[in-house]
């Protein structure tokens, strides 16, 4: 590892605060409980005593409200959305509704403020708030669990050294033992210079903050690497065609996910002991093909840091890397 690039991390590591806070919050937890509520799920979920309390509230409006939504598909992300834009309990005071359009998938702003009216009631009429403060306990360890897990990952310090600069966001994550996510990991909601996460627990427990892909320096990084994505995705489809099929969720903004995704990845298997955790199966070489071309550029980056003080200043290799690779080997004569 280079002597400068060396110098940077021990310098982050020695001074730099945490980006990002860590806990449970009574937002996730209230739509947890009318989740496990609504698909009966309570006892499994938190335990026959907390089952055993909220069972005379279980055909309640809101229950009543959120299994109509999702007999009809309504994806439980978009419920989160929605909690993580209100205060907390028990006042759950709106902001910033009609941000994105997403209401409309809810059924439109009257359905929500009737959701919400009767999720206000819910929680004062089965006393949630104090069921909650009741839980601290439970929820201190549980957070701790999670923070163990972030030593598996990189480190966001030394993420922060390797991109040459400060994360320009704040990440708030929210652990969410309880809720039902289905195939997703999180849900995520951003606004003022600060990404909110909710995080759910995988089928081993886990909550992810130290996987390959997932971890909190990845989520990091992006705000840094995608205004430099933004400004490069014209010239990469130019040569590169579509983005491959599944290389990121955010399929709208097309290549200028896709890139964002590959330039961090790569980053973060440098960073990575042993340059990553497990080998890429079938499926990630599918989406992300020019992730090793990138893996290997960063080499360069490495080893000029004093021409290259931060990886904005070596962007445009990673996009002449990317062309050539699009464009194949060349042919014999």
């Amino acid at each position: 590892m280079p002597a400068l690039f060396l110098s940077l991390l021990l310098l982050a590591q020695a001074g730099q605060a945490e980006d990002f806070t860590l806990g449970v919050d009574p937002r996730v937890e209230l739509l947890s409980m009318v989740q496990a509520l609504a698909t009966g799920k309570a006892r499994p979920r938190y335990g026959a005593e907390a089952a055993a309390r909220f069972k005379p509230w279980e055909d309640h409006a809101a229950v009543r409200r959120y299994a109509r939504w999702q007999a009809k598909g309504v994806p439980g992300m978009s419920v989160m959305e929605l909690m993580l834009r209100l205060s907390p309990p028990p006042e759950l005071a709106a902001r910033g509704l009609d941000a994105g359009g997403f209401t409309g998938r809810l059924g439109g702003p009257e359905e929500v403020e009737s959701f919400l009216r009767e999720l206000r009631e819910f929680s004062a009429r089965a006393g949630f708030p104090a069921f909650h403060a009741r839980r601290r306990r439970r929820h201190d360890a549980l957070v701790s669990a999670a923070r163990a897990e972030l030593s598996l990952g990189v480190d966001p310090r030394a993420m922060s050294a390797y991109l040459g600069g400060s994360f320009p966001e704040k990440l708030t994550i929210l652990i969410a033992p309880h809720f039902d996510g289905g195939r997703y990991r999180m849900a995520m909601f951003s606004s003022s210079g600060t990404i909110v996460e909710a995080r759910f627990r995988s089928r081993s427990g886990s909550f992810r903050l130290g996987d390959f892909g997932s971890s909190v320096a990845h989520e990091l990084a992006h705000g840094v690497t995608r205004p430099l994505a933004r400004r490069y995705a014209g010239e990469v489809e130019g040569f590169a065609g579509p983005p491959p099929k599944g290389c990121n969720s955010m399929t709208q903004l097309g290549w200028e996910s896709c890139l964002d995704e590959h330039v961090v990845r790569a980053v973060e298997s440098r960073l990575s002991s042993a340059g990553r955790r497990e080998p890429p199966d079938d499926l990630e070489r599918a989406r992300y093909p020019f992730e090793p071309v990138l893996v290997e550029k960063l080499r360069q980056y490495e080893a000029q840091r004093a021409r290259y003080p931060a990886l904005a200043d070596f962007y445009p290799e990673l996009i002449t890397a990317l062309r050539s690779a699009a464009r194949g080997p060349a042919k014999p004569r």
